[in-house]
């Protein structure tokens, strides 16, 4: 017999949480334009896996570009929202 772990608040079993709430997005039902598509398909998988999330957040939002950014030392890359940016372009840069 396999133990089963419960959490309870109040004496009560907690209920599991849904997938997606009201102004939450389901990052499972994004899907990417075709300019984000074909960037990450020209990466690595150490640079997929860093800017992935923020195209992400773009693609949800379908407000602001992302700047990506190469900086030489330790950090490697970076990529963030920048409303200065059409949404669907990724513009790299080097700091």
């Amino acid at each position: 017999m396999t133990a089963r772990h419960r959490i309870f608040f109040a004496g009560r079993p907690l209920e599991a949480l849904p997938l997606a709430l009201e102004g939450v997005y389901s990052f499972a039902m994004i899907q990417l334009p075709a300019s984000y598509q074909e960037y990450l398909a020209r990466q690595d998988q150490h640079v997929v896996d860093t800017v992935r999330p923020v195209l992400m957040q773009s693609a949800a939002d379908q407000r602001h570009g992302v700047r990506v950014v190469y900086n030489t030392g330790a950090t490697g890359h970076q990529a963030h929202l920048d409303d200065t940016i059409p949404y669907g372009t990724i513009i790299e840069d080097i700091d």
